[in-house]
Parts: C-alpha cells; sequence; structure tokens
C-alpha cells in the first residue's frame, strides 16, 4: 500500500473520518446541544436541566445499547461494517439537523430527537472504531501510534471547524446563542462531516463475506451470531475489560455530557464556556502523540489506568467550580483524561479481540457501556435531586473508582490467548 508519513491510505482514510465526526460531534453533542438545551428549558425544569440532559443522551446511547451486541455479531457475518457506519452518520447528521430545527418551545419533542439522534451516534461510533484492527497489524506499539494520529487529527479537525464557525467569538456568547447560528453550524458541520468521510468510502476495502455466509438466511445468520456472542462470554479478562470499562466510560460519558451545562448553572458565561470548548481540541491534538510517548515509556494498561485516575480527578475538580479560572482548570484536565481514555480504551479491547469478532467484541462494549449508561446519569440525577450538581459530579468519582479497582486486574495477556483459542468459525459451527 502507498504510505504516508508511515500510514497507508486506507489508515490515513480512517483517521480523517474521525476528523469529520469529532469536528461534527464536537460542534452539535458536545457544544452547541447542551447549551441549546439549556436556553430552551422551561424555567420550572431549569434547576434540574443538567440532570435532564444526561439522562436523554442516557436514554439515546441505552437504545444504541440493546442493539451493538447483536447488530456487531451480524455485521462482523455480512462483512459490511463500511455500509453500517456511513448509514448510521447519515441518520445522525438527519436528526441532529431535525434538532436545530425545531422550535425551542417544542422542549418534548426536542429530547426525543436528540434521544435518536445519540442513539445513531453511539452506533456509528462502536462499529467505526471496530475497524481499527482491520487497518492496522494489531501490534501494541502501532495500534497506539494509529490511535494517537487519529485522536490528533480528531481534535484537529474538531478545532478548525470550531474555530472557522467562531464558536469562541464573542458575538455568540450572549444570553441567548441565536436559532439561525445554531441551525448554520449543524448544516456546516454535517457537510464538513460528509466530505471527511468520504475517503473512507473511497479507499477502505473490506474483505467480502464469504459465499456460505451470503447465502444463510437472516434467521440462522442470528442464530450464528448469538453462539459467537456466548462464546465471547467465556473469556473471564474479557468480561472484567468490559466490566471496568463501563464504569470508567459511565462516569466519564455522564461527566462530559453535564459539565458545560453545570458551567452553565453555576454562572460561567457562555463565553468561557465556547472558548473552552475550543481549548479542549487543541489540548487533544497536543496530547494524541503526548500519550502515546507517554506508552512507549509505560505501556497502554498503565496509560489507560493514569486516563481514568485523571478523570476521576476532574470529576472532583469539577464540583469545586466557582470561577471562570475554576473551570477553565476543570476543562484542561477534562481534555488531558479524555484523549487518554479515548486512545487506550480502544488499543486495549483490540488486544483482547481477533478481525473476525471485532464488531462484535466492539459493539458488546457499546453495549454493556450503554446498557449501563443509565447508572451514571441515574446516579448523577439523584444526587443532584438529594443534595444539588456539586455533590453529584462526586458521586460519578466514586463510579469511576470502581471502574479503576476492576481495570487493575485484567490481565490481557490471558484474555488475548482465550480470544485467539475460540475462532468464530468454531462458535458458528456449534448452531
Amino acid at each position: 500500500m502507498l504510505k504516508f508519513s508511515g500510514l497507508s491510505w486506507d489508515q490515513i482514510a480512517w483517521s480523517l473520518f474521525d476528523a469529520g465526526c469529532w469536528g461534527y460531534a464536537s460542534v452539535t453533542i458536545s457544544t452547541l446541544v447542551p447549551l441549546v438545551f439549556k436556553q430552551d428549558t422551561p424555567k420550572t425544569e431549569d434547576l434540574d436541566v443538567s440532570a435532564v440532559w444526561a439522562n436523554a443522551v442516557a436514554v439515546g446511547t441505552l437504545a444504541a445499547g440493546v442493539l451493538c451486541p447483536f447488530l456487531g455479531a451480524i455485521v462482523d457475518v455480512w462483512s459490511a461494517r463500511k455500509i453500517t457506519v456511513i448509514l448510521t452518520s447519515l441518520s445522525m447528521i438527519v436528526f441532529f439537523t431535525l434538532f436545530a430545527a425545531v422550535d425551542g418551545s417544542q422542549w418534548v419533542l426536542l429530547i426525543i430527537v436528540a434521544v435518536i439522534a445519540v442513539m445513531f451516534y453511539s452506533v456509528m461510533q462502536a462499529v467505526y472504531n471496530s475497524l481499527i484492527v482491520h487497518v492496522t497489524e494489531a501490534s501494541e506499539d502501532e495500534l497506539a501510534y494509529l490511535s494517537a494520529v487519529q485522536c490528533a487529527i480528531g481534535n484537529g479537525g474538531a478545532m478548525l471547524l470550531m474555530s472557522m464557525l467562531g464558536l469562541e467569538d464573542a458575538k455568540h456568547s450572549g444570553a441567548v446563542i441565536p436559532h439561525a447560528y445554531v441551525l448554520r453550524s449543524f448544516i456546516i458541520s454535517g457537510v464538513w462531516f460528509a466530505v471527511l468521510a468520504a475517503p473512507l468510502l473511497i479507499y477502505f476495502r473490506e474483505p467480502t463475506a464469504s459465499h456460505a455466509a451470503k447465502q444463510l438466511p437472516l434467521s440462522q445468520t442470528i442464530r450464528n451470531s448469538f453462539s459467537s456472542f456466548k462464546q465471547s462470554l467465556r473469556n473471564r479478562e474479557l468480561m472484567k475489560y468490559m466490566l471496568a470499562t463501563l464504569l470508567y466510560s459511565d462516569c466519564s460519558a455522564t461527566l462530559f455530557s453535564v459539565y458545560m451545562v453545570f458551567g452553565s448553572q453555576v454562572g460561567i458565561s457562555n463565553h468561557v464556556l465556547l472558548h473552552c470548548a475550543v481549548l479542549n481540541r487543541w489540548m487533544g491534538v497536543f496530547m494524541g502523540f503526548g500519550w502515546y510517548f507517554i506508552c512507549k515509556c509505560i505501556g497502554a494498561r498503565m496509560c489507560f489506568l493514569c486516563s481514568i485516575s485523571l478523570t476521576l480527578l476532574s470529576a472532583v475538580a469539577c464540583s469545586l467550580v466557582y470561577t471562570d479560572l475554576d473551570f477553565f482548570v476543570t476543562n484542561v484536565m477534562l481534555a488531558m483524561a479524555g484523549s487518554g481514555g479515548y486512545i487506550f480504551s480502544r488499543v486495549l479491547l483490540a488486544r483482547l479481540t481477533t478481525k473476525s469478532t471485532t464488531s462484535q467484541h466492539f459493539g458488546f462494549m457499546a453495549g454493556v457501556s450503554r446498557v449501563s449508561g443509565l447508572i451514571g446519569p441515574v446516579l448523577y440525577g439523584v444526587l443532584v435531586l438529594l443534595a444539588g450538581p456539586r455533590t453529584g459530579l462526586c458521586g460519578l468519582a466514586v463510579l469511576g473508582t470502581i471502574g479503576l479497582t476492576v481495570m487493575a486486574t485484567v490481565d490481557f495477556d490471558v484474555g488475548q490467548q482465550c480470544s485467539q483459542s475460540t475462532p468464530i468459525e468454531d462458535a458458528v459451527s456449534e448452531v
């Protein structure tokens, strides 16, 4: 394959897709959606808006979680990973654009549309992340390097798009963000995503499904997929990794979904919030390679443990935010933690899977994380109602601490041997 800066064309295409996806998600899901949701929330619900938004996100991810494990297994059998990524991406863009177009007075409709859009986003991410095993040789160093490059390109693309749209500009940081500006930003971000996703469609060549798999009826394919899924459940180290990751990701995802809303609640201006959103992506550009060089010294496992620890500290720091400077420092910590968690959660899962089960295992991790994804928002929401959002953030730190403890016990070498000793063909033959 042709090489550019040490990467093959399909690796470059895979990374550019994330530049489009991160740019789109940074403008919409991470920044404008929660801020628009906050400003359109009825005054009677204003005190609980961060909890309502967290649970709206949780419902969308829960729906994706129910689909991901079995959809992933079917996608593996049919070798339909690329087309699944493209179709779910298009669906996500359609529904988020609809969110931007809905009148703010229709608050319930806003929630429903956001839930559906988040569901498609979660499914797309699960299948897209599984492609990392298909564009590398799966050695830890190559996986870490490609993930670091992709993280840097993704954050760089997000930063460029956010700057181009003027998210950090003070003229868009008043008490109310103009509806026309929001809709225009969503449309431009959708076009950005489509353009950068095109190389994946062109350059990535997925192996075709076997003739036998194509001839199977859908019912038999589902039964075979369920059988191979049960085989995965026998890998104890994989299950421990899933449990640890779901607790960590539940803490992290809830924290990232509410910290902007929380900042707005405690009086941080939109001017600071939008500047920090762009800074978050600037940090990601440099931390992608920063984490890679740290990985060469201490390994992917220790880097992931450090990322989880930094997330817990970020949750506590967020609970102590009172001033713009406090929020700025917390945002920097979150940017560092988010980059590390994003890179090494995939690198380590790739060590526990094989090319024939990538979508199944990544889908299973996404499914477990999404199905359990109600724990963080519900915990946060209950604590908000009982003692306020600051206590809710501390509760998230406790949840993540349990995940950190379990992750420290995972033996990746044993888990890798178990996965390689049970090919998917064996699982299918049992049916």
